[in-house]
């Protein structure tokens, strides 16, 4: 069993990150999902490459398809993404990511690199690159990981509550 408390998010992250533009059409989103056999995709702005927010299946499900809705070719990502994106530094601990995502009420965070650029200081805040998504991480890399310690003392640990948050012990979404 891996140590918890050592481990980085970078060891247990899903390093395949799928990406749509801001002005893909749900229908071409739910096709590249099922295709791909993948929960989320990551939408990026359609000028810059930046990320701007995230489209998950439950995004899918409780946007578009219990909704009454004529043509889904119309919708567009960026009507349906789930924005501000949340995100979490590769070197955090799995803990932590546990945490975000309780405090977000999100199921879905996108792992982004802490290495900076060296001249990173004769940039100014407008040049400036944006973090390099690494990956994504969802509470499923938790237990495929095996970070959970089966101790009695580790049963309120973030990451046992986000697992039991998954499996829709907590009421989070009304």
């Amino acid at each position: 069993m891996t140590d918890q408390f050592a481990t980085k998010i970078s060891e247990i992250m899903n390093t395949r990150i799928e990406t749509v533009g801001a002005s893909a059409t749900v229908k071409d989103i739910a096709v590249k999902m099922k295709e791909k056999k993948i929960s989320s995709v990551v939408v990026l702005d359609d000028n810059t490459g930046a990320p701007l927010g995230i489209i998950t299946e439950r995004d899918l499900v409780t946007k578009v398809c219990v909704n009454d809705i004529d043509n889904i070719k119309k919708i567009l990502a960026e009507q349906l993404m789930s924005a501000p994106l949340i995100t979490i530094t590769q070197d955090s601990s799995p803990s932590d990511a546990a945490e975000l995502m309780i405090q977000n009420k999100v199921r879905h965070l996108l792992v982004i690199s802490t290495e900076s650029n060296g001249d990173e200081k004769k940039l100014s805040s407008d040049d400036r690159i944006s973090p390099k998504p690494m990956g994504i991480i969802t509470p499923l890399d938790f237990a495929r990981a095996q970070v959970v310690s089966c101790s009695d003392n580790d049963k309120d640990s973030s990451i046992s509550r986000i697992l039991d948050y998954y499996r829709n012990d907590f009421d989070f979404f009304p």
